[in-house]
């Protein structure tokens, strides 16, 4: 009989606070926000082009060393197992110098596919990125002005995400706030 009375007493001392929480959270389609962003899509795009132009120029240079290497070792007869120094001992000066050529460009192709991709973070971040903190600002402020917790990203939730009172989505309102944000109008 005690814990009955235990239970009901933690029941109705809790239960407010229960649904406090769950009042207090709302739930936001953050790419729906970000679609409606001043040019992140556009800056998406470019981003994303980019990658696949420097990728293709990558795997082109890569597919032309390899190529080289083939026939050098198909015209060489090198093996697997046959160290630098053995092919060294075996191949003529000139052919060695043409197989440390391929090595060097392999080098250099790997410093360029870097070089690439440091490129790539470096526009992600200064195109993409910075708008993606603007909305991530504009969320935050809206969230501590309205005394809201917790903002779940719709998205995010994907097929875990039964059901949510549409009183709770606040994408709308977001999006409003994003359109007359002073970050994107000043720009």
């Amino acid at each position: 009989m005690r814990k009955i009375g235990i239970t009901v007493f933690l029941m109705f001392c809790l239960c407010p606070y229960v649904g406090m929480a769950q009042e207090s959270e709302v739930y936001i389609a953050v790419n729906k926000v970000l679609e409606i962003a001043p040019n992140y899509t556009k800056s998406v795009q470019k981003v994303d082009s980019l990658t696949v132009v420097y990728k293709e120029e990558i795997n082109t240079a890569k597919s032309g060393i390899d190529s080289a290497y083939q026939i050098f070792v198909k015209e060489n007869k090198v093996t697997s197992k046959e160290t630098q120094e053995a092919l060294k001992k075996r191949v003529s000066e000139v052919t060695f110098k043409k197989f440390t050529l391929l090595q060097e460009e392999y080098t250099q192709l790997e410093k360029r596919a870097k070089e690439l991709e440091d490129l790539l973070a470096l526009q992600y971040k200064t195109e993409v990125r910075s708008i993606e903190l603007v909305v991530t600002d504009i969320i935050n402020t809206y969230a501590e002005k309205n005394n809201i917790p917790v903002i779940h990203n719709l998205d995010a939730l994907g097929n875990s995400l039964v059901y949510v009172d549409k009183k709770l989505i606040v994408t709308n309102k977001i999006i409003e706030l994003v359109q007359n944000a002073s970050q994107f109008t000043n720009k």
